[in-house]
């Protein structure tokens, strides 16, 4: 087991890719073809030392930081209480960071996208819905 990780048991064994390869591709699908209120998509996946951001995207004039949370099991919490207020504070200091990389001055603006399958694999029951301005 891989510590401070949450591993998906998939068929009796963990299975460590699953998660981020959903996750990946839940990014690729969050576009106009969901009928997400997002512009131009600029960056998928964006890192930097203080963190990663999911989608960063234009919403008009308004710059958007996505954070995108899969859940197959809505027993414990919703996907957005796993975004937590330390996650929260990571973020937010990651997009400063991209802010002032690409020397941006505009409002911004902090989305989650909350995306449900019926089980680990099943593309074809995802569900996402979108939650603009988050949190601040």
């Amino acid at each position: 087991m891989c510590k401070g990780k949450t591993l998906w048991k998939r068929g009796g064994v963990y299975d460590r890719s699953f998660r981020r390869n959903v996750g990946r591709g839940v990014g690729r699908r969050l576009s106009p073809t969901q009928k997400l209120p997002l512009g131009r998509i600029l960056e998928r996946e964006w890192r930097c030392r203080f963190g990663e951001i999911d989608l960063i995207a234009w919403d008009k004039d308004v710059l958007c930081f996505v954070e995108v949370k899969t859940r197959t099991n809505t027993d414990m919490a919703l996907p957005r209480e796993y975004v937590t207020s330390k996650k929260q504070a990571r973020i937010r200091k990651t997009a400063l960071f991209y802010l002032a990389s690409n020397a941006l001055d505009c409002p911004a603006r902090f989305d989650v996208a909350e995306v449900y399958a019926d089980a680990p694999g099943d593309e074809k029951s995802v569900k996402i819905v979108y939650l603009e301005d988050a949190f601040q």
